[in-house]
Formats: C-alpha cells, sequence, structure tokens
C-alpha cells in the first residue's frame, strides 16, 4: 500500500492554518454543542461523559494492538458490523472497538457484537475529547466508516503515529461542494493527506476524493459493505419473531414501506387507500425511519380514520387492521423476511438520498424504491447490470400505485422479482468482507490475513479496476508482483484476490493479455469488451461505464445510443480534467489509459476549483 502524499507546501499552510482555526472553534464549542444535544434528548442519559473521551469499560489488554471502527449511525455501524465480526472471528485476542454517534445506533448495535468487542459513543470532535480518547484507548488502526471526515480525529491520530483508513468512502455531492470552496478544499486537502486507505463505494466517488487532492496510490475498490448488512443468518429469537407476524397476518395480501421519513407518509397513505379498493384485505406495514415521526404518522392514521396497531403495544393484528406500523428498533431485517414487497422510503421527496436497499433483496422481497436515491444509485445500477427486474425504480406516487397493482395481482411478476432481486444480492455481496479486510490487512502489518486462499489462483481482472491497468501477476510466485509495461500501474502490494477479484465470478473477464491497448492485438481487445460494445479502438474501462450508461437510460425509456453518448461526453471531459489539472489518475478510473482514440484537445482554462471540474459528475446518477 503506498504512503500518502504530502501536499504542496503552499497548500500545506493554508490547510494548517485553517485547521488551526477550527481547533480552537471546536473547543470552544464542544460545551454548548453536547448541553443541546443533551436537552434534545439526543445523547444517553447516563454515558453522555463517553462524548467528552471518558470511558466507560477498561481497555482490554495495555500495550497490545488495538482495531478502532467508527460509524456516525445506524447504516454506517451496519455496514461496519460484519468487519467488526469478521476482525473478531480471525483474531479472537485482538482488542477491537467500535463507536457511534447516535442513540438508535446504540439500540440496536450493542446487542449484534461479537463477545470481546467494545462499545463506545465516540467522542465530539473536539482537541480536549480526541485526545483523551484516543490517549486512553491508544488504538493501533482507524477504520472510519463512509463519510466520516472529522478533521480533530484524522489530525490527531496521524500526529501519534496511528493508521487511519476510510472504509466504503462516499461524498456527496452537497459535501463535496462544500468542501470545494476556497475555505474548505485546503482543510479537506490536508486530512486526505494523512489517511492511508481509502475504499471508495464507486468510480464517481473515486474520482470526487481525487478532485479532492486525495493521492491516487491510496485509492483501492472492494466493493460496498451495505450488500454484507442483508448478508445475515436470522437468529432463533427472529425466527420467533417471523413464525408469530405470519400467524396474525393470516396470509392476507401485504407490502410494507420501510424507512419512511415525514412527508413521505403521504404518498405511502394515499397509494396504501388506492390499492385498498382493489384488494379490501390488505394490510400495509409502516416502518417510520425515525421512531419520533410515529406520534405524527399515527395523528394522520386518526385524521383519516384508518385502523392501525402499533407493534410496541403488542396488539394482536384483526381482520379490520389496515396499518401495522413499527415503532420498534432493530427489526426491519426481520420485517423483509415477511413481506413479498418492500417500497424503500427516503426516496420519494427532494432533498432525500434513499437508504440501503440490499437489506430488502436479501429477504427475497420485490423491491421498489423511488427518485431520489442519492449515492445508493450505483447499488440500482450493479443490481441493474445482473437483471433489470432486481430493483424497480418509479417516478412518484402514480407510477409506484401502478408498481404495487402489477405486483400484487400478478404471482408470475411478483415471483421473478423476488428471485431477481434475491440473487443480484447473491452476486453483489459475495466476497465483500474478505476483500474489504484484505485491504486493510494490506495496510496495518501487525494483522495477519486470515483463510487466504491465494496460490495457484487463476488471474482475473475487474472491469472496473482502480489507479489503471493492473499490473501483470505471478500466479506461481504466491501472488506476488511482476514487471509490467503498462503506462499506469494500478498501485498493487497486496493479493491478487484482494486487488483483481473485486467482483464476482459472474461478473469477471479473463485477463488475455497483461496489457491491452486500443487498436493492438484486437481479438484479444475484443473478447474483453460485453457482447455489444466490442469495438477495437475503445479499452475495456470506457465500455463498461459505457454500457452502464446505456443501461441507465433504457432505465429511463431512453435509447441505449443517449447513453452511450452520455458516457463518452464524460468521458471526454475526464481526459480533459486530468490534463488541466494535471492529475494521472483522473484517467486511469474512467478507462485503462490515454492510447485510445483520443477526444480533440479543447483550448480551455482550467477550472478554478474542483466544484467547477466536477461537472460531467454533477448529478449522483452517473
Amino acid at each position: 500500500m503506498r504512503s500518502a502524499r504530502a501536499p504542496a507546501p503552499a497548500a500545506a499552510r493554508g490547510g494548517l492554518a485553517l485547521y488551526e482555526l477550527y481547533r480552537a472553534a471546536s473547543r470552544a464549542a464542544a460545551p454548548a454543542v453536547l448541553l443541546w444535544r443533551r436537552l434534545q434528548g439526543l445523547e444517553h442519559p447516563t454515558r453522555w461523559p463517553e462524548r467528552l473521551g471518558r470511558p466507560s469499560a477498561a481497555r482490554p489488554r495495555p500495550g497490545s494492538p488495538l482495531v478502532w471502527f467508527h460509524a456516525v449511525s445506524l447504516g454506517e455501524g451496519m455496514a461496519a458490523l460484519p468487519v467488526v465480526r469478521h476482525c473478531a472471528r480471525l483474531h479472537p485476542g485482538l482488542p477491537v472497538l467500535l463507536t457511534t454517534t447516535t442513540l438508535s445506533s446504540f439500540e440496536v448495535i450493542k446487542d449484534l457484537l461479537p463477545d470481546g468487542v467494545i462499545y463506545q459513543f465516540a467522542p465530539l470532535d473536539c482537541p480536549d475529547a480526541i485526545d483523551s480518547f484516543i490517549g486512553y484507548w491508544k488504538p493501533s488502526l482507524v477504520l472510519l466508516m463512509e463519510s466520516e471526515l472529522w478533521p480533530n480525529l484524522i489530525m490527531s491520530a496521524a500526529a501519534k503515529g496511528i493508521a487511519v483508513a476510510l472504509l466504503n468512502a462516499r461524498m456527496s455531492l452537497k459535501s463535496f461542494n462544500r468542501w470545494s470552496v476556497p475555505l474548505g478544499l485546503p482543510l479537506v486537502t490536508l486530512m486526505l493527506s494523512k489517511l492511508s486507505l481509502v475504499a471508495p463505494l464507486s468510480t464517481i466517488q473515486a474520482v470526487r476524493f481525487q478532485l479532492l487532492h486525495t493521492p491516487p496510490g491510496i485509492i483501492h475498490f472492494a466493493g460496498d459493505l451495505k450488500y454484507a448488512v442483508g448478508d445475515v443468518n436470522v437468529g432463533e429469537n427472529e425466527v420467533n419473531k417471523i413464525n408469530d407476524l405470519r400467524q396474525q397476518f393470516s396470509n392476507r395480501p401485504l407490502w410494507m414501506a420501510a424507512s419512511i421519513h415525514r412527508g413521505e407518509e403521504q404518498v405511502i397513505l394515499q397509494v396504501h387507500e388506492e390499492l385498498i379498493k382493489m384488494y379490501p384485505t390488505l394490510l400495509l406495514i409502516l416502518v417510520p425511519r425515525h421512531p419520533q415521526d410515529c406520534k405524527n404518522f399515527s395523528l394522520a392514521l386518526k385524521k383519516q380514520e384508518v385502523n392501525f396497531v402499533l407493534r410496541s403495544t403488542n396488539e394482536v393484528v384483526s381482520s379490520g387492521t389496515r396499518v401495522y406500523m413499527v415503532d420498534t428498533l432493530g427489526e426491519l431485517r426481520m420485517l423483509y423476511r415477511v413481506t413479498p414487497v418492500a417500497v424503500i422510503g427516503g426516496s420519494f421527496l427532494p432533498g432525500l438520498a434513499g437508504h440501503n436497499i440490499s437489506e430488502a433483496a436479501a429477504a427475497g422481497c420485490a423491491v421498489v424504491t423511488g427518485p431520489h436515491v442519492g449515492h445508493f444509485y450505483h447499488m440500482l445500477l450493479d443490481m441493474w447490470q445482473i437483471n433489470p427486474l432486481a430493483v424497480k425504480q418509479v417516478a412518484g406516487e402514480f407510477k409506484l400505485l401502478q408498481t404495487l397493482k402489477e405486483l400484487l395481482g400478478d404471482a408470475e411478476t411478483l415471483g421473478a422479482c423476488q428471485r431477481a432481486a434475491k440473487d443480484a444480492f447473491s452476486i453483489m455481496s459475495h466476497g465483500v468482507v474478505n476483500r474489504v479486510w484484505n485491504l486493510v490487512c494490506s495496510l496495518a502489518g501487525t494483522l495477519r490475513r486470515g483463510n487466504a486462499q491465494e496460490d495457484n489462483c487463476t488471474v482475473e481482472c475487474d472491469m472496473l479496476v482502480p489507479g489503471g491497468l493492473p499490473k501483470k501477476l505471478d500466479t506461481n510466485q504466491g501472488g506476488r508482483e511482476a514487471q509490467s509495461e503498462c503506462s499506469h500501474p494500478m498501485p498493487l502490494s497486496h493479493s491478487p484476490a484482494a486487488t483483481c477479484q473485486l467482483l464476482p465470478p459472474s461478473r469477471r473477464t479473463r485477463l488475455l493479455t497483461p496489457c491491452p491497448r486500443a487498436g493492438a492485438a484486437p481479438e484479444a481487445e475484443a473478447a474483453l469488451l460485453p457482447g455489444a460494445l466490442r469495438a477495437e479502438s475503445l479499452p475495456r474501462h470506457v465500455a463498461v461505464v459505457m454500457d452502464g450508461n446505456a443501461r441507465w437510460a433504457r432505465a429511463r425509456g431512453l435509447p441505449s445510443a443517449a447513453g452511450h453518448e452520455a458516457g463518452r461526453r464524460a468521458l471526454e471531459e475526464t481526459v480533459r480534467l486530468s490534463r488541466a489539472w494535471g492529475v494521472r489518475a483522473l484517467t486511469a478510473f474512467a478507462f485503462s489509459h490515454e492510447n485510445w482514440s483520443r477526444p480533440k484537445a479543447r483550448a480551455s482554462r482550467p477550472p478554478a476549483r474542483p466544484r467547477a471540474a466536477m461537472a460531467s459528475f454533477a448529478s449522483d446518477e452517473l
């Protein structure tokens, strides 16, 4: 794993100055922030001192290495949980610490942790709390989840020589724009230069991180840990709950609306009212995203004179019950195994950004989501590429109603969608935890790889490879690297299993030549490209991106050519920006190298800052 690259001296000075300002401001504001959160009921009534870095548990084995996982809320915490379990299983004597911020994550995750794993509330990002926390726990490795970029945490850990990694890394367009302003860019550049590993969710996320000056050598793909959230066996207690609910529901037709935000309940209840006209015994399982919204949802149901039952009251569902509202935490994964159709909320109103669909797919539900899915769009694309029926995305209330009528009224269509979702999940979730852990192990030399079966493996290369084409791998030498003639070698300091096998077998293509080039060895080049997109002039990375855009176009009723053209325009802009900015790896993320049918150079002034450079990537749905 390549070490992080230091920012330029001028940028480093600007970043340090901004960091000192942030450090002083965070120290002054921390007491007021914590007091406000306590008054709002956002902190634990007795464990709130942990937010100041004061531990409530003893550190096991003082002086031994400790791995610290940090996630902000329930979704990120659930994504970290499979890796935590994997770590505890492979290294039973290694102390592991998991921290989160929110009460909801605490209520759910504390009962799911393996024996021996310590749970604490994360310290506020102020110097005193962070220094106290790190000084007590003395972690050897810090693994942050998704978008947890906290200046005091990262800078303090780096100053103490602690490696920091960002797993499942993502950055929303809103966050990207915020960090891209002149006052934000030097600070985020300084922070990102202190990271030792960034494992992004998708290519577009990798490009965003590079535009914020993340060193390309530390960016490695491993897959989306959100797929691993649903890949957990149901316990005996949950099996009993499932059987009890099925008995109460008495084989009635039903559907579930999960993770519903305030305002979305109007859409859901209106659709349910229309569906009841066709299916008089239809039952809706309504799961608010935030338990505090249950009161508002209950008032809306009473106003409409809808007969409903709250799960927390343990009332039995009668034949007259129309809505079963779940006002408890941590039961969503179990409830998906009860319903045949799951509508994923957080996606029907502007400003929302969707939620994880993989849990519903893992349970074998027919999955439906709205138009506003944010960074989860890459998950939809992945599943659509396997089977277009895996997820149904609807434009609004009317389309949702039509889709539910089709699913509830046609058993064959319902079964096809259920099978497609489950199959797509199985393919996408295969090996993702192992790949992430292999990256972590390559970063932390003190941790051994566990159960790595890499000897005499068949070298296969992904359709999306970070940093350019891979080096030629010598599998007869235990996965060690051999020299390559590729002009943009991929940073490979770990095994072929960790780097090359980033996708399940059904989505890999065999590497027939060490460095396929445009116009050279056309028969080998053609074998690498997806069927209809085989062309001598296009390296496979271009074809893959364009193929994704073609599927994007077809999903919206547009001709495939529109998607191809959109993909080509985006990639041409990437070439231009990579030259203007001098960021070599920007091109490498989009396609193999620059030896392809290059677009004509356009004389244009380099953009003033990364936000302008992101013009081609302005949508989370690229």
